[in-house]
C-alpha cells in the first residue's frame, strides 16, 4: 500500500499526526487527513512543509 504518515514539526521535533493517510485536503491554512478507512483529522493554522514520497512522509509545520 501506498498510504503515509503526517507528521507535525514543534519545538524543533517531528511528531505524529496521524498513520496510514490516504489523501489530505488542504484548504488555506487548513489540512484534513483522511485514512482508507474514512477516518478524519483535521488540523488548523498548517502549511505543508515536505512531501517525501519515498519515505512516505508527509510533514507540515505551524504558521
Amino acid at each position: 500500500m501506498c498510504e503515509s504518515n503526517a507528521f507535525i514539526m514543534e519545538s524543533g521535533q517531528r511528531k505524529e499526526l496521524m498513520q496510514d493517510v490516504a489523501k489530505i485536503i488542504i484548504d488555506g491554512d487548513q489540512a484534513t487527513l483522511i485514512t482508507v478507512l474514512g477516518e478524519r483529522k483535521v488540523v488548523d493554522n498548517v502549511r505543508l512543509a515536505l512531501a517525501d514520497l519515498v519515505s512516505h512522509a508527509i510533514v507540515f509545520e505551524r504558521v
